[in-house]
């Protein structure tokens, strides 16, 4: 029989403190940029990317990777976008100041 959870190691919300604390390291080591679009681009938007991601999953242009399964991503499509106007890699890239 298994154990039962330790209900210590959840919030109140039911998130487990580990997914919490990942969560903050993660965006620590991100920056956000804020993209508007015309209302109702987004949806739009969001179903070219998972029409694309559905036809080709590990498309990386369309698709993002947690490890375990390949998702649709409108992050990565920006991403790839930016990566190909600019002729660089993000992970790589550092500016100088």
């Amino acid at each position: 029989m298994p154990k039962k959870a330790d209900p210590t190691l959840k919030t109140e919300s039911g998130i487990y403190h580990s997914q919490i604390r990942q969560s903050e390291k993660f965006e620590e080591k991100v920056e956000k940029i804020i993209v508007r679009v015309p209302e109702g681009s987004r949806a739009a938007i969001t179903k070219y990317v998972e029409e694309k991601a559905e036809a080709d999953p590990e498309n990386l242009k369309y698709s993002s990777y947690n490890g375990k399964a390949y998702r649709p991503s409108v992050n990565a499509l920006i991403r790839s976008l930016i990566e190909e106007e600019m002729g660089v890699n993000l992970d790589e890239l550092k500016v100088s100041e």
